[in-house]
């Protein structure tokens, strides 16, 4: 199952999975799921410490400095895409 259906599933009333899954399993697992769908992570500018830039996760707004140093967020989990 891919992430996009099981958002879908998961997304209906009470129940989902059989009505197995209460409301905060649900959501818990909905936030997981988007974290993966790919974000370009917001550019800031640059610092002018060691030619580094500064970018701001899309999903927390939290900040990191480089260019393609990490496939995730280091503070929520968020997958960045850093393709031009």
């Amino acid at each position: 199952m891919q992430a996009q259906e099981a958002i879908k599933e998961l997304s209906y009333d009470n129940t989902a999975y059989g009505g197995k899954c209460t409301k905060e399993v649900r959501e818990t697992a909905i936030n997981a799921l988007e974290k993966q769908n790919q974000k370009k992570p917001v550019y800031i500018g640059g610092d002018g410490i060691r030619y580094t830039d500064l970018y701001r996760c899309p999903n927390c707004g939290q900040g990191f400095t480089g260019t393609g140093i990490a496939d995730y967020c280091y503070h929520c989990g968020q997958k960045l895409d850093w393709s031009e």
